[in-house]
């Protein structure tokens, strides 16, 4: 008669309820079995319309870029490197319809660590935003847009709306100009990673 121990017994025990859920191997030759990105592929952009700017709005936001990132000689400016282009397509997508965000109310004014407390989002903020903007212009500069600017100009217009001193202006209304500045603040930061990507491509 064949004797079995406790600990012979309860490992094979242990091992017959296991069996199942012991990992197999194979050895992998060639390709790989598996393709990256296919729940999930990333959509490449490609220069073309404008997807959520009007004619006017991208003009607006390609002149913006450049002064925010002027060209010179050696390196591209923020209209070349494409950063209107870029935010044209966040806007478009899932970044500009809220997804994953919370929309419920009540919205509270919250600090400046917090960001953004509104009801209003990013569509809302840069379109309501590049509107006042193109309203104070053309009240202050003789009915020109702020793309129809020269340089200078469209540099006085924004060290005054950083500073504050048009916010007196019928045309920067309270709601346009809190627009403003909060679309300002996020496009700056859109727009300044954006170069710096562009520009490292080029191999600057």
């Amino acid at each position: 008669m064949t004797t079995i121990t406790r600990r012979e017994l309860i490992t094979g025990t242990a091992l017959a309820l296991t069996a199942e859920g012991v990992a197999q191997g194979e050895v992998i030759q060639g390709d790989l079995p598996w393709k990256p990105g296919v729940e999930s592929a990333p959509q490449a952009v490609h220069p073309g319309p404008w997807r959520f700017f009007t004619a006017a709005e991208g003009a607006a936001a390609e002149a913006l870029a450049d002064r925010i990132i002027p060209p010179d000689p050696q390196t591209p400016g923020g209209k070349q490197a494409g950063c209107a282009v870029f935010i044209d397509r966040q806007l478009a997508g899932p970044y500009g319809h809220r997804e994953g965000e919370y929309l419920q109310g009540p919205f509270v004014k919250g600090s400046k660590q917090q960001g953004p407390q509104s009801s209003q989002g990013p569509e809302a903020l840069y379109r309501s935003g590049l509107a006042a903007l193109d309203r104070h212009c053309r009240m202050s500069e003789g009915g020109r847009s702020f793309a129809e600017l020269s340089a200078q100009q469209q540099d006085g217009i924004l060290s005054g709306l950083e500073a504050g001193r048009s916010r007196s202006r019928a045309s920067m209304a309270r709601l346009s100009s809190s627009s403003w500045s909060r679309t300002s603040s996020r496009a700056s930061l859109q727009i300044r990673s954006t170069a710096a990507t562009a520009t490292c491509a080029r191999g600057r």
